[in-house]
């Protein structure tokens, strides 16, 4: 498959539910929004994406998939466990329509992601 075809796989909805961080959330490095996935919407899509990868030589991601939305990228680490307390729980609902392509440009003030193509879902 080259990006050129785009994606092969059916677009839907996930649930964006609650707060979390990596490691922990006494001293976070990374805040990320759980994604909910009961129907199997992007397993596919992650294992596409991951075959295109390799394809143009890639090493393989060793990581299983665990679908999130991550928020920030804390430096230095922090404590946001009030953060976290303070969303408590809740659930939205977001419609997965397309895929998106994203590189990193380093500048002055650090990392800017910047999308580099966008592929419809079915």
């Amino acid at each position: 498959m080259e990006l050129e075809q785009g994606l092969d796989a059916e677009g839907g909805h996930v649930r964006v539910a609650g707060l979390d961080s990596f490691p922990r959330p006494s001293k976070a490095a990374v805040m990320f929004a759980s994604v909910v996935d009961p129907a199997g919407l992007l397993d596919p899509i992650a294992a596409q994406c991951e075959r295109v990868c390799r394809d143009v030589g890639f090493e393989p991601e060793e990581r299983p998939f665990v679908p999130h939305l991550t928020l920030a990228r804390i430096r230095p680490p922090r404590d946001v466990r009030r953060l976290i307390d303070a969303f408590g729980e809740f659930s939205v609902r977001l419609a997965v329509d397309q895929v998106s392509l994203m590189r990193g440009e380093q500048g002055e003030d650090g990392i800017r992601y910047v999308c580099g193509a966008t592929f419809p879902l079915r």
